[in-house]
């Protein structure tokens, strides 16, 4: 019988570091994440969620200093990226809703950021990847769910459509 990759959820913040490039905090940390997944280590998890966060994330959308046409690129890159990317979707329904709103009462957050935590917990992932404070703050105290900061040296790169 074929183990399969264990899964782990990547919130927005992992998603706006590697689209930002190298010069964004935690860009290795969270390249190495997301390739893993792209590899078969892991299997990815995200959300719809993520996508229209990813978007419309002020650093990526409207930087400062950055002149509009390279934001827009940025933009279309990221939409791009997830067109195509090889990630398993979980959906938000009742259910989700309401364990993000209990997530969000016990640990103080926002309900976007409780909504990741308890679409991560639905898709039965192993690890939630965060670089959002909130999340991190969390650690273990979902049984089943680790949620922790990515780590680690990307050995290759993904495919944001750059060629």
């Amino acid at each position: 019988m074929k183990v399969s990759a264990p899964r782990v959820y990547f919130d927005t913040s992992v998603f706006v570091a590697i689209m930002l490039g190298p010069e964004a905090a935690d860009h290795e940390a969270a390249l190495t994440a997301v390739s893993a997944a792209q590899q078969g280590h892991t299997t990815g998890v995200a959300s719809a969620l993520v996508v229209a966060e990813v978007v419309g994330a002020p650093a990526l959308r409207a930087p400062q200093g950055v002149p509009q046409a390279e934001a827009l690129r940025r933009v279309q890159k990221a939409i791009e990226y997830f067109q195509r990317a090889d990630l398993l979707y979980v959906e938000a329904g009742r259910q989700e809703g309401v364990r993000a709103a209990e997530i969000a009462r016990d640990f103080n957050m926002k309900g976007a950021d409780a909504l990741h935590v308890a679409l991560a917990e639905a898709a039965r992932c192993a690890t939630l990847f965060s670089l959002d404070n909130d999340h991190l703050k969390i650690g273990e105290s979902i049984p089943g769910l680790h949620i922790q900061r990515p780590s680690g040296h990307a050995q290759v790169g993904i495919d944001l459509g750059d060629e």
